[in-house]
This record gives structure tokens, sequence and C-alpha cells, in this order.
């Protein structure tokens, strides 16, 4: 090999390494956030820069073509988790890093496209930690019925960290009760009933975000798609209705009538999937179960002809629940409509 081989051969591989090492070189963001994430102590230059590596990655997101935000959205996901689990984080960058994400998330998710929406929600519930708690409510403003949803899972997934805070629990029980007195899609809604059924002592509460819920629900259009069951699941505990107080006792069954009525009336067209029976015989076994809860005697048994006979027994089925609400066609008063009640007839 002549010397001007070796010298050119020489220059190619130097370059080569050189190149290589530019190339496996981190970015300027992810060495400044790999020193922070090490530090006892994040000062508010700290907490600055933290948010803007959160504004980064959101922004990167939210420039993918469209062909191409499923798998960026993806890498998004990936690259939150690997951040906040790498074991080398202090407790105080965890921390921060879930706060900042949050604060971003405040900021963006409400005027975010539905795949830059989904992304953030995702990897707030993936941190699930309490400092997510304002992300998690300004995602229930999102556009995105899924990043609703996966904002109220947070929500609910947080309860264990935030339930014996008091302003933190009524915040999240007022914001979820504002979403879902709003919300059209019957997942998401399912979610929020959920996620508000904070244990006590937020039951007062809980039962009072409900039934302004029911009282909207419970109007021309609402209450047959199966949203409600987390909601009744809640209520049908005695413990629960024990708590509430007179008045609770009283305005409740107005909503569980309502929606009695809806529910056997869709129960007694013909022809239903086996999946919307089901959905219905639950609803209604849940309603009844609660009315009884709340005092109700000498109604109807509902659950009992559901048991013996169901769909093949719709008519008596509804029967036995206007034993309880009341015959809208013949305008025979059930239980529900006398003191202390005072339901209309039929609900």
């Amino acid at each position: 090999m002549s010397f001007w081989t070796t010298q050119v051969a020489a220059a190619l591989a130097s370059g080569l390494v050189v190149a290589a090492a530019v190339a496996q070189a981190p970015a300027p963001e992810e060495t400044a956030i790999e020193m922070i994430s090490q530090l006892d102590s994040i000062g508010d230059s700290d907490q600055a820069r933290i948010a803007e590596w959160v504004t980064l990655q959101v922004d990167r997101l939210s420039q993918a073509p469209e062909q191409e935000q499923r798998e960026a959205a993806k890498k998004f996901r990936e690259t939150f988790r690997r951040r906040f689990e790498n074991p080398r984080n202090t407790p105080m960058f965890k921390a921060q890093l879930a706060a900042q994400t949050a604060a971003v998330a405040a900021q963006m998710v409400g005027k975010a496209s539905s795949m830059v929406a989904y992304g953030i929600a995702r990897v707030l519930v993936d941190m699930n930690r309490p400092e997510t708690l304002a992300g998690h409510i300004a995602g229930l403003q999102s556009e995105a019925p899924i990043a609703r949803y996966l904002s109220a899972r947070g929500i609910y997934e947080l309860q264990p960290a935030i339930a014996s805070d008091k302003e933190k629990a009524e915040r999240a029980i007022s914001s979820l009760r504002e979403a879902a007195l709003v919300e059209k899609d019957a997942v998401a809604l399912a979610q929020m009933y959920r996620a508000m059924g904070f244990p006590a002592p937020q039951t007062a509460a809980v039962v009072q975000a409900y039934s302004e819920v029911f009282a909207k629900r419970s109007g021309a259009t609402g209450g047959v798609n199966g949203a409600e069951l987390e909601a009744l699941n809640y209520l049908r505990n005695p413990a629960v209705l024990s708590a509430l107080n007179p008045a609770q006792k009283t305005q409740l069954p107005a909503a569980l009538a309502a929606f009695m009525r809806r529910y056997v009336e869709r129960y007694n067209q013909p022809k239903l999937s086996f999946e919307e029976i089901d959905r219905l015989e639950r609803l209604m076994s849940a309603t009844e179960e609660i009315i009884e809860g709340l005092g109700a005697s000498g109604g109807g048994s509902v659950r009992k002809v559901l048991e013996e006979g169901g769909y093949e027994r719709r008519a008596d089925v509804a029967a036995e629940a206007f034993k309880w609400i009341g015959d809208p066609n013949t305008k025979t008063a059930g239980v529900l409509n006398s003191a202390p009640w005072n339901v209309p007839v039929g609900g």
C-alpha cells in the first residue's frame, strides 16, 4: 500500500469515527435533563428546563405528519417512560417531571389535536403521581374523547393518593361533574362516573355530583347506553346510602325513576342484542336495589322476574317496575309517587 493510500485510508477511518461519535452523542436537551434528573434539589431554573424538555417532546409529536402520528405517539410515550423510570432519577426529579408535564398539559391539551391530546393524557396516566392532577383536570376539556377518557381514568387511579386531601378530592369531583354534564361519549362518561366515586368522607359530594348529572341525563335522550352503571354500582353500597342526608334520600329517587322508565321502555323492544339485554338487566337490577336501599318498600320485584324469565318475560318486568314508579299508561301510582318521594307517575 502506498504512502498516500495509507494516509487517505487513515483520514477516512478517522472521519468515520468522528461521524459515528457525533451521531451517538446525546442531544443537548437530553444532556441537560440527565444532569437535572440526578439532583436532590431542583430550583426554579431547573423546573423551567424540565418544562422546556416536555414542551419540546409535545412539539415534536404535534409536527409529525398525519400518516406517522400513531408511530410518533408511541415513540412519545416511550420517551417519557424511559425518562421517568430511569433508575438514576432522584425522587425530587420524578415529582417535578410529573408536575411540569401536568403544567404543560394544562396549557396545551385543550387546543391540541386528538393524537397530541391522547399522547399527553397517556403519559400522565403512566406516571400516576398526585402532581399530575392538574393535567388530568385540563384533559377533561379536550376535544378528543380518548383524552377525556384517559384523563378521567388518571383521576380514578389517583384516588388512593388524593382521597385524604380534601381540597384535591373536591376539585377532582367538581371537575369531573362539570365534564360529565356535557359528555356525549358513553365510554368517557362511564369513566367519569367511576372517577367521581371517591370514598368517605367525600360520599355526600359524590352523590350530589351524581344527582346533578343524573338530572341532566334522565331527560329525553339519555340513560340507556350503560354509562350510569358505574354510578349505580357506587350507590348500591349500603354504607354510601346510609351516609346520605334526608334531602338526598328523597331527591335521588326522581332521577332513578326516570332512568327505570327509560330502561323498561327499551327492554320491551323486540330483537335486542344479547349485549344490550345484559346491560339493561344490570341497570334495572341496580336501580331497584338502590330504591329499596333508600327505604322504599312494597313495590315491584324486577330482579325476581329477571332471574325467573328475563327477556322472555319483559312485559312482566315492566309491570313490576311500574309498581315502583307508576304506570305512565294507566296513571296508576306506584310507591315512589307518594311522600316523601313524590315522583311524577311513570318517572
